[in-house]
């Protein structure tokens, strides 16, 4: 009977003993995960790993023996957590922005049936991806004086843009004009950037502009948009739901030029680039910047003015630091092609590199005439092909005549043959 007694008493001090080790190795590997969440280092023992998307980012959950170790990589939290398993995440059901303050807040409203798919139907504004409803939008400062807003065409655009509706941003945003006093002496047209998965307002301005029309509608850098307030021009950017000042505003005016991705601003009569990746701004320039090119890491600036009378045109063009690029007047024309320019200057044909360079020694031209009609040549003609560069500069402006043909190799611009005087009939 004693040694009963005696094995049950073994017995369940082994089993206290086993318990004891097993809570204090467990205390002992959650102070080691807590130490490992003060370095934000996941847990020794992951048993399993889940992750939950929201609008605004990402939480990645590693579960361990009874605890969570949580990453928040969202814009509403970003943060680490070490919590019991059985814990909630934080804000799983909150979007907290910090966008402009004042904006007004969209109140629930009855949405019609529209089964034609009309872009407005009643006071309600109605935004499709084909044939999928990617939002509404109901007048909020009228009745019925609100539609997708137009882009802001401006003095220096010289009829380059038109008033073009805006498109739908990512199939989440776009922006709406809605007015107050419509066609009245005190009417304000306020542009709203409206986001359809948060169902809010996240922005207002005065006017927009695109940066690229395509199917006659216009589109946005990528996130970054040109906006107007107080009566400026600046960059806003907008990435998952929250809006950001790029560029202040500051300019008078603002364009993007697709061909080299930088944008053309006024400020103060002065006139820059901009290389908003690199933030890298030109020098600046008294006359207005008509164009911008590119060629590998060079680009060049236009400065192109017309004289009204004459209708003859002054070409300039210059690096981004302001130097000259053609130190030459009275050019009678230039074109830019995509690895070399052009020009003609007192009946002379150069080719030179975007830094200026003179690639081939300059070509007598016969006649200034840039624009081709019928039975009306043109100053030259330049061919390209696979492994060769021909340069074609008639003697006269007349169907039958005499020129002369020359042949460039086009990566080292060395001439390889030429055919003078030859007589051709068109």
């Amino acid at each position: 009977m004693k040694t009963k007694k005696k094995m049950k008493k073994r017995t369940r001090r082994i089993i206290e003993i086993c318990l004891l080790v097993v809570i204090l190795g467990y205390l002992v590997l959650f102070l080691v995960d807590y130490g490992r969440y003060k370095n934000s280092d996941k847990p020794l023992i992951v048993i399993n790993v889940k992750e939950k998307k929201y609008d605004d980012g990402f939480v990645k959950e590693y579960f361990s023996l009874g605890w969570v170790y949580r990453e928040y990589r969202r814009e509403t939290i970003t943060d680490n957590e070490i919590a019991p398993f059985w814990s909630k995440i934080k804000y799983d059901k909150d979007l907290i922005r910090e966008n402009e303050d004042n904006l007004p807040e969209i109140e629930e409203y009855e949405i019609p049936s529209n089964p034609d798919k009309l872009a407005k139907f009643k006071d309600v504004l109605y935004f499709y991806e084909e044939e999928e409803l990617l939002g509404t939008y109901k007048c909020l400062n009228s009745e019925q004086d609100c539609s997708v807003a137009h882009n802001v065409a401006l003095e220096y655009d010289k009829n380059r843009y038109e008033d073009n509706a805006m498109s739908i941003i990512d199939k989440r945003y776009v922006f709406i004009d809605d007015y107050r006093s419509k066609d009245t002496p005190v009417e304000e047209a306020i542009v709203y950037l409206l986001d359809f998965k948060a169902q809010r307002i996240i922005a207002a301005y005065e006017g927009v502009r695109y940066t690229t029309l395509r199917d006659e509608l216009g589109y946005i850098d990528n996130s970054k948009y040109i906006v107007k307030k107080n009566g400026k021009w600046g960059i806003d950017q907008v990435i998952l739901g929250k809006v950001t000042n790029k560029i202040p505003f500051i300019y008078d005016y603002i364009r993007y030029d697709d061909n080299t991705k930088l944008y053309i601003l006024k400020k103060d009569n002065e006139w820059y680039t901009l290389n908003i990746e690199t933030n890298e701004y030109s020098s600046p320039f008294l006359k207005q910047i008509t164009a911008t090119y590119k060629y590998d890491d060079q680009y060049v600036i236009g400065v192109n003015t017309t004289n009204k009378d004459t209708l003859k045109t002054n070409y300039e063009l210059y690096n981004l630091a302001g130097e000259k690029i053609i130190n030459k007047d009275n050019i009678d024309y230039l074109n830019i092609y995509p690895n070399y320019i052009v020009y003609t200057n007192n009946l002379e044909l150069h080719i030179i590199n975007y830094t200026g360079d003179e690639l081939i020694t300059p070509i007598k031209v016969y006649f200034n005439n840039y624009e081709e009609r019928i039975n009306n040549l043109k100053t030259f003609y330049i061919e390209e092909e696979d492994d060769e560069i021909k340069i074609t500069i008639p003697q006269s402006n007349t169907r039958e005549r005499m020129q002369n043909e020359y042949f460039f190799n086009p990566d080292t611009w060395e001439k390889t043959k030429e055919h003078l005087n030859v007589f051709e009939t068109s």
